[in-house]
Order: C-alpha cells, then structure tokens, then sequence
C-alpha cells in the first residue's frame, strides 16, 4: 500500500473549512488567531446581514473552539453556521456546518449522533456539488468506525478516500487515509504494514508543509 502513494502530486496542505473572509489563513495559523479572526469577521457577517459569510465564519469558530476543547461553544457555533447557512440556502456551507457537528460528536464519544450527522454532510454536499466536503464527511465517517474497531466495514472506505485523494493531489486527505488504514494494521498486529503506512503519511504531511 505504501508504495502506491508514491506518486501523488506535492500539493500544499490547505484548509477548506476556512472559507470566506478567513481562506487566506494557513493550515498552520495557530488555533487562537483562528478564532479571534473567525468572531471579528462573524460579528461582521452579523451586521451586514450576509448569512452565507455568517455561516462560513460560523465554520472557523466552530472548529477552533472544537480543537482547542472548548465544546459547549462549539456545540452552538456549528448549529449557528448551519442555520445560517440553511437561511442563505446554501447547501455546501450547511454540509461544511453539518461535518462539524459531525466531527464534535465523534470528540465527545457521541458515535451514533457522528454517524447521523457526518452522513447528512456527505448526503448535503454531494447535492450542493461540493466534493471536498463530500470527501472530509466520508473520511470522518471511516474514521468514526475504526474508533469502534469496525474495520470490515471501513478498511474499503478509507482505501477508496485514498485513491480519491491521490488522484485530486490532496496532501490532507492522503495522510488521513494513510493514517487510518495503518492504525488498522497496527492494531491487529501488522507492525510493518502500519510502519510503512505511516512513514508515508509523515513524508507526504512534511512535502505539504502540513
């Protein structure tokens, strides 16, 4: 498997959660700038009435609260950017809020509320054209199984995420799939398949400066 990953394309990681007025910040801006940016530009969007930029700064506050585990506040920023995004009637950014309500959920344990949500993300932003937060949706939903140690079902998934990965070049995704299907082999034993695997997804984080 590792040697399959070769020739993936050294694309720069990038963060598609930050959208809007907040894309030009890195994958690296550490977690309290995203957050200070994400309210200042949140109370923006709230005084010019732009409920889609609400939504998508709703995103990156969201996040950042999740990441730093500051949950209850993340738990009512994704749930804003999804009602503002259903208001704006912009399915990709209610997917986007839906994946982050998906995603808190698999944090707080909460496995069939992930599952729940991180399937309507998948469903919502295949509708809405939006193929990367297809992507991250189906990625925390093999990632949802495996935490559960259901590797039959999700062993497909994330090889099918890789392939998709390689093929669009996304450094992210790639070591997310590479990630999960060594922790696989880790954990039933197969120590130089995980080795590998995860040497791989190290190189190709390091090329994307990730």
């Amino acid at each position: 498997m590792a040697g399959q990953v070769r020739g993936t394309r050294r694309a720069k990681a990038s963060a598609p959660e930050y959208q809007g007025a907040l894309e030009s910040l890195s994958v690296n801006a550490s977690l309290p700038e995203v957050l200070a940016r994400g309210m200042e530009e949140l109370r923006t969007a709230e005084r010019a009435g732009d409920r889609r930029e609400e939504a998508r700064c709703g995103l990156a506050v969201a996040e950042a609260c999740r990441r730093l585990g500051r949950v209850e506040e993340a738990d009512r920023a994704w749930k804003a950017s999804y009602r503002a995004a259903r208001s704006a009637g912009h399915e990709g950014a209610m997917a986007w809020a839906l994946w982050s309500g998906g995603t808190l959920a698999r944090q707080r344990g909460e496995f069939r509320l992930a599952y729940r949500l991180l399937r309507l993300a998948a469903e919502t932003g295949e509708r809405g054209g939006d193929v990367v937060v297809r992507g991250y949706s189906l990625a925390g939903l093999a990632e949802t199984g495996r935490i559960q140690g259901d590797y039959a079902a999700v062993r497909r998934l994330h090889e099918q995420l890789l392939a998709e990965a390689r093929r669009r070049g996304e450094a992210r995704h790639t070591v997310w799939a590479l990630e999960g299907i060594a922790q696989m082999h880790r954990n039933t034993g197969e120590y130089d398949e995980a080795l590998a695997l995860f040497e791989e997804a190290a190189d190709t984080a390091f090329r994307a400066e990730d």
